[in-house]
């Protein structure tokens, strides 16, 4: 019988298209779950995130991640979150790596449905990245898994929660894009993602789905270590009760640094 050949560009690019279809699903699948609840209550507002990423190498196949995050609700005028993440990452291999980290996240009262109290939380998080270049579109996939210690504050004091924990999944599309020299193919590029969040254990509430984000976005590379992005992002935010969602329509913009790894001597 004739075999038929799929180019292994076409493959990764499929791969990937399949990928974002199947954690659309699944994240369809978790808000259709059966809990009787009243109807929720959804309410659409526009925010505005500034981020910054950096990867540097220590040693070998060792590294630091560090990350920031400065968001702001109605676009800008109501604090919405900061957070920080640190971590070190290891190389398994060229395309997989594993980040081990902290995260400090501070949230405020914000928006149409805004908490009682701001909250602080300590997070510890472990994730893992998977890349697949090629000639047609980079795909790559990242699972986190996070134990959250939330405190509320409230008149000067701190109440702690029992810990909690979330599950991620993001698939990523990413390919350059540009004509001649005034827009170089190699620095300039698009990008397209989806990512669920998934609450575990006995405090997960009465929905297992925490959020869901879509995102668009351009991006362009100045030269090897420098990196600017600007998008559209679309955030479902479902309530712990279940009855209350947020559907946030987001500005992202970030910048990204990252140092190649010295060559051994």
């Amino acid at each position: 019988m004739r075999q038929i050949y799929i180019p292994h560009y076409r493959r990764g690019f499929w791969k990937g298209l399949f990928g974002i279809l199947y954690s659309l699903m699944f994240a369809c699948k978790i808000i259709a779950q059966p809990v009787v609840i009243p109807q929720r209550g959804q309410v659409d507002q526009v925010h505005a995130w500034y981020a910054w990423t950096g990867q540097y190498p220590i040693r070998g196949k060792w590294g630091i991640y560090t990350e920031y995050h400065f968001r702001r609700a109605n676009l800008l005028s109501e604090f919405q979150q900061s957070l920080l993440r640190v971590g070190a990452e290891y190389k398994l291999s060229p395309q997989v790596s594993g980040i081990m980290g902290y995260g400090l996240i501070h949230t405020g009262i914000y928006g149409e449905q805004p908490l009682a109290h701001p909250l602080v939380e300590h997070r510890i998080w472990q994730q893992l990245l998977w890349k697949y270049p090629n000639r047609f579109v980079n795909v790559s996939q990242r699972l986190r898994m996070e134990e959250r210690f939330i405190s509320k504050l409230e008149n000067g004091a701190s109440t702690p929660t029992p810990v909690e924990y979330r599950i991620r999944y993001r698939l990523q599309l990413e390919r350059n894009f540009g004509w001649g020299t005034w827009l170089n193919c190699q620095r300039n590029f698009w990008c397209l993602s989806n990512e669920v969040f998934a609450n575990l254990g006995p405090k997960a509430g009465l929905n297992r789905l925490d959020q869901n984000r879509f995102y668009l976005g351009l991006g362009h590379r100045f030269g090897k270590e420098w990196q600017l992005q600007a998008g559209y992002l679309r955030q479902l935010v479902v309530k712990k009760s279940a009855y209350e969602e947020e559907d946030n329509h987001t500005l992202m913009v970030s910048v990204s640094h990252s140092l190649a790894a010295s060559p051994k001597r």
